[in-house]
């Protein structure tokens, strides 16, 4: 059993696909709460699957309708949805408990605060693979209601699977090129070893790969390309020997002499020590060829010879090689190599005798096959991007893939949702790549790609404190400064302003433009200059009090109106007005006092407003 917060709690449940009906109904485990009430699973982790091996594992949660969540608010979990499931391993599918895996724990509590969810299926394809899970979750708290989405990663470990036959199995029979499969033998050798005469145990492996092996066990194959690879297994037990299992006598060289009539024939068999093992003697055959002598002699001291003999008793028998008394003529009985197994005939000749005799080498033969299948990996996309890869804030870079289906795209390693066609518009400095999956459900993914983008330089505040003097917050250093002039419709360049103060002699529309050393850009917003004579100004300027300057709570503006000013503004550094004062018409002298009390501590802009009149002065607060 785990604890959880209220959207965690869900993941576990999701870790297959959306193919409900393959998935039959769970089973709640009503009983299944904590204390202090949180939602939590029972069990907390899933087991591990095997490819090609049937799944099936119930998961009951408990959704307390109300619980204190470690934020210090007391969550009423009103809903939670299960939005979608990302990277499921295939063959595996899900089936909730709730209706469009809707939940409504505080609808009808204590029932609705239970719930269940079945896993089930067969997974194909081993692998560790990374489920990304999309959830939504609705609480009402203190403040208010509020709803959330959110994904997470799950991993999840599908072990290799195997297959096989009576005679051996294959363990990873299947996944994506390339697999690595290894193989287990079901008749080993015991322990036999062989003899001049038997090979015991021995086996042949066809892996389908171009690699054979006659080892008992051999190493395991790797298998790099997509395809149906045939493997074939044989297994030889030889551990008897040579048997002698018929001899067919076909052409005979001895009579019955004067007595005329029919031979009688035996025969017998001597072995390597020139010793007779088996005769027929006392049991002849009279006739004609062939004579046939079926037996069953276990041949462990070759070589082998077999005399045909005429039984002329009284008389000295004949021997049916050349019908001769007393010779002991005889022909071998060649044993078969000693991987010719099962019965095989041979003829044998010596004058006029001929004989074919049948050796049996008895084996018990295993033979069984079954096909590794490797399914193809899609090619390793690659990223391109436009219109660089590296931009100023603000801009936007498009992320293309050269695979132009089944792509999904991942942002620091997490993955975007709903981001899965070929293109992808970013507007984030991190790391991005791509996984393409194909319908076997085999990947492959990108090399990461670095996307940057630069900080565009601050926003420029422009302000006038003598009569022929543009001031600004750039500092000196660390940007490139250019002013401009509007005059009427047209923006003039002003060659070599490039300083963070500018003298004007014209009297006009002044902005400039700052730039870093990346070129991003910042535009200030115009400040209406009127170029006056020294006398004019110093005059206007000889009846203006500003005091006290620093002020802490209320200041005092006073003048006289020479310019007609009809507006006074108050801005802080960073362009925010946050005062403005209407002057009267008409109004020879002007006086108010101003309450800033409010105003944090810094520099301020007091800006005066009249008929070509522009100017601004500073005012500290502190």
């Amino acid at each position: 059993m785990k604890r959880a917060n209220f959207t965690v709690f869900l993941l576990l449940l999701l870790i297959s696909n959306n193919i409900f009906s393959q998935c039959p109904g769970c089973i709640t485990d009503m009983n299944f709460t904590v204390t202090p009430a949180e939602p939590a699973l029972s069990p907390d982790t899933l087991p591990n699957g095997t490819a090609l091996q049937p799944y099936d594992q119930d998961v009951s949660f408990y959704m307390p309708a109300t619980f204190l969540h470690s934020s210090g608010f007391t969550l009423t979990l009103d809903e939670i949805e299960i939005i979608d499931v990302l990277g499921v391993p295939y063959g595996l599918h899900w089936q909730s408990s709730g209706t469009n895996n809707k939940f409504y724990p505080s609808s009808n509590p204590p029932t609705t605060e239970h719930g269940c969810a079945k896993f089930c299926g067969t997974p194909l394809i081993p692998g560790n693979y990374i489920i990304t899970v999309m959830v939504k979750a609705s609480v009402t708290y203190a403040l208010g209601s509020t709803s959330q989405n959110s994904s997470f990663n799950i991993p999840i470990t599908i072990l290799p699977g195997s297959t096989g036959n009576t005679n051996f199995t294959i363990a990873n029979p299947q996944g994506c090129a390339p697999i690595n499969s290894t193989f287990i033998n079901h008749n080993p050798n015991p322990g036999y070893t062989p003899t001049s005469q038997t090979t015991g145990f021995t086996y042949l492996w066809n892996f389908g790969n171009g690699n054979t092996t006659t080892l008992e066990n051999p190493t395991s194959q790797s298998y790099f390309y997509a395809g149906n690879y045939p493997i074939n297994y044989t297994c030889n037990i030889d551990t008897v020997g040579y048997y002698l299992t018929n001899v067919d006598i076909t052409a005979i060289g001895c009579t019955d002499g004067y007595l005329g009539g029919d031979p009688e024939v035996y025969i017998e068999i001597w072995d390597g020590s020139n010793t007779k093992i088996y005769t027929t003697e006392s049991s002849t055959i009279t006739g004609t060829c062939p004579f046939n002598f079926p037996l069953n002699i276990k041949m462990v001291n070759p070589p082998y010879t077999i005399q045909v003999w005429d039984d002329d008793s009284p008389l000295d028998d004949d021997n049916c090689v050349n019908n001769n008394e007393g010779v002991y003529d005889f022909i071998t009985l060649n044993l078969p190599s000693l991987t010719t197994f099962g019965s095989n005939t041979y003829i044998g000749t010596n004058s006029s005798l001929t004989i074919s005799y049948t050796i049996n080498k008895p084996v018990i033969t295993f033979t069984s096959s079954d096909t590794i299948k490797v399914f193809p990996v899609p090619s390793q996309p690659v990223i391109s991007f436009t219109p660089n890869d590296s931009v100023c804030s603000g801009d936007t870079i498009i992320l293309t893939s050269s695979s132009t289906n089944n792509n999904q795209w991942y942002f620091n390693d997490t993955l975007i949702y709903g981001a899965n066609s070929n293109k992808d518009t970013v507007y984030n400095t991190g790391i991005y790549k791509v996984v393409v999956t194909n319908t076997y459900g085999c990947s492959n993914v990108s090399l990461n790609k670095h996307i940057t983008f630069v900080s565009n330089p601050p926003q420029p505040q422009l302000w006038s404190t003598k009569k022929d003097t543009i001031e600004t917050n750039v500092p000196s250093t660390g940007f490139f400064i250019q002013w401009y002039r509007i005059a009427g419709t047209t923006t003039h360049l002003i060659n070599g302003a490039n300083q963070n103060t500018y003298i004007i002699d014209t009297s006009g529309g002044y902005f400039l433009i700052i730039s870093n050393s990346f070129g991003c850009q910042y535009i200030s917003d115009t400040l209406n200059m009127v170029y006056v004579n020294g006398i004019d100004i110093n005059l206007f300027e000889s009846t203006l009090n500003i005091y006290p300057n620093p002020a802490s709570g209320i200041f005092t503006i006073s003048f006289d109106n020479l310019y007609d000013i009809s507006l006074i503004t108050i801005t802080n550094m960073l362009g925010q007005n946050l005062y403005n004062e209407n002057v009267p018409a008409n109004n020879i002298h002007f006086e108010k006092q101003i309450d800033v009390s409010s105003f944090p501590k810094g520099i301020y802009l007091i800006k005066l407003i009249g008929n070509n009149f522009n100017k601004t002065y500073k005012l500290s607060i502190n």
